[in-house]
């Protein structure tokens, strides 16, 4: 059986995560590859930035331009129809 001694070699997953760089994702998140398109300077900004701040600064964005809403309220709409 190919792998079965893995486990007895293999670091620990938060040394692993800490030599990528790396955070483990907190209970209910999600990381998911999105396109997006703007202007060239954005992609500098977001690039500078740290996967947990582009999804702060992406989700105070879309509460700012009123784009979000709560789950709790998406899943009333989809019981009412």
């Amino acid at each position: 059986m190919r792998g079965r001694h893995l486990a007895l070699v293999r670091p620990p997953l938060k040394r692993r995560l800490k030599a990528l760089g790396v955070e483990a994702l907190e209970p209910g998140e999600e990381t998911r590859t999105v396109r997006i398109r703007g202007p060239r300077h954005l992609f500098r900004v977001l690039e500078g930035l740290s996967p947990k701040e582009r999804g702060q600064a992406l989700l105070r964005g879309l509460k700012v331009e009123h784009y979000w809403w709560e789950p709790a309220e998406e899943e009333e709409v989809e019981e009412e129809a």
